[in-house]
């Protein structure tokens, strides 16, 4: 288990089904069990928060599955395939931070998300990730 691997509750114990840390070059650095993303989906995110109108114009694929684009900016981004759906964000040293929901976790849907999305960052945030 890295170091990186003990943040993952930060994102679970708020209620989201599982997470993954992607530092500010596109490095994968750690995901829970079932929610591993690539190199080029690391790569991908990182490129688009730097320039949000690619989140509209291009696919988004998170830990092998396409996601709409629902509301996204240089810091925060949310996006819905079916059941499932994504918060992710940037904290303010950039590593990006993806939050993944589905209809089993306790955040089930895009209204939920962004509002405990928000409370993640935070903790995320004030520890200097």
């Amino acid at each position: 288990m890295s170091g990186w691997d003990a943040w993952l509750p930060q994102i679970t114990g708020y209620g989201f089904a599982g997470g993954a840390l992607i530092a500010s070059n596109g490095a994968f650095l750690a995901a829970s069990k079932g929610y591993q993303m690539t190199a080029a989906e690391c790569m991908d995110i990182v490129k688009k928060f730097g320039n949000p109108a690619l989140f509209n114009s291009s696919p988004n694929t998170f830990a092998g599955q396409k996601y709409l684009a629902l509301r996204c900016n240089d810091s925060v981004a949310e996006f819905k395939s079916g059941d499932k759906g994504i918060s992710a964000f940037r904290t303010k040293n950039k590593t990006v931070v993806v939050c993944f929901y589905n209809s089993s976790s306790a955040v089930q849907n895009p209204s939920q998300a962004g509002g405990v999305a928000a409370k993640v960052q935070t903790v995320f945030d004030n520890s200097g990730i």
